[in-house]
């Protein structure tokens, strides 16, 4: 029934069972069965195998075109058909508008169903995995259990080996004796290597503070030997300059000079009429 009221009708002599609709036949571009236009041209669809519920059958509506207007896929104008396969492109029409109604209804039904199985799916492997979790710590713990019974049961085998070997019934605080005297040593290794690792830290810092003032020693000797190789670039500079200002003066007396002698002999001469 669900398959019936999901796919098109088609034409058939009998009704279909449990239908509350009237059968009726696509027309043969609609069906792809006949080559004819009208309802009595187009062959019997009844062998064709209906889709399933949650894929979507090719449900198509008449469309009411103009005279020269022709629908990809669907059946001639209204106005051209007469008398039954006008009925027929109605009625099929109607029920194409139901059925495509009802198709999206199951196909949002089939998603909600698609996704529920997912979620539980999910679910199912997350708790399976929990449990596998359980199950080997479970193991684990039980592994540890019998480690500790497996030493338990070896040192009252050698403590029992021991007593038959020497006659010597052995105190029963033996072992915690034996454990107290181990955390001692364990803690006094501790505090050693705690007062170890502070005096390598002392040095290290000592050793880094030396190098820093030996580099410092070396960096300020560098720069006092620069400051005095400018220095003395700089006085030597000077010298030179003192030098070359002396000379300067020098020549411009002696300029000076040769100058005065020249005009005081052009006035000699100028007086003796030469």
């Amino acid at each position: 029934a669900l398959h019936q009221m999901v796919t098109p009708p088609v034409r058939s002599s009998v009704p279909p069972p449990g239908s509350s609709y009237i059968s009726f036949n696509y027309p043969a571009s609609v069906s792809g069965v006949g080559k004819g236009r009208s309802g009595e041209e187009a062959g019997d669809g009844a062998g064709a195998a209906p889709p399933p519920p949650h894929s979507s059958p090719g449900v198509l509506s008449v469309m009411m075109m103009t005279n020269n207007q022709v629908a990809c896929n669907s059946p001639p104008p209204i106005n051209r058909l007469s008398g039954t396969a006008r009925t027929v492109a109605t009625s099929s029409s109607v029920v194409n508008d139901k059925h495509k109604m009802f198709n999206a209804d199951v196909w949002k039904e089939y998603e909600r169903d698609m996704d529920a199985a997912a979620t539980s799916h999910r679910l199912a492997m997350e708790r399976q995995a929990r449990d596998l979790l359980h199950q080997r710590q479970v193991k684990e713990r039980e592994v540890r259990q019998f480690q500790a019974q497996q030493a338990a049961e070896a040192v009252a085998r050698r403590q029992a080996e021991r007593q038959a070997a020497t006659g010597y019934v052995l105190p029963a605080t033996l072992t915690e004796d034996t454990e107290s005297l181990e955390r001692n040593r364990r803690a006094a290794n501790r505090a050693f290597r705690e007062k170890l690792d502070e005096q390598i830290e002392e040095k290290t810092i000592q050793k880094l503070i030396e190098k820093r003032e030996e580099q410092w020693s070396e960096f300020s000797a560098a720069k006092e030997a620069e400051y005095d190789m400018v220095m003395s670039r700089e006085q030597a500079r000077q010298a030179l300059r003192q030098q070359q200002e002396q000379m300067r003066q020098e020549l411009t007396k002696q300029m000076v000079e040769k100058r005065v002698i020249k005009q005081a002999g052009s006035a000699f001469f100028a007086q003796d009429g030469v």
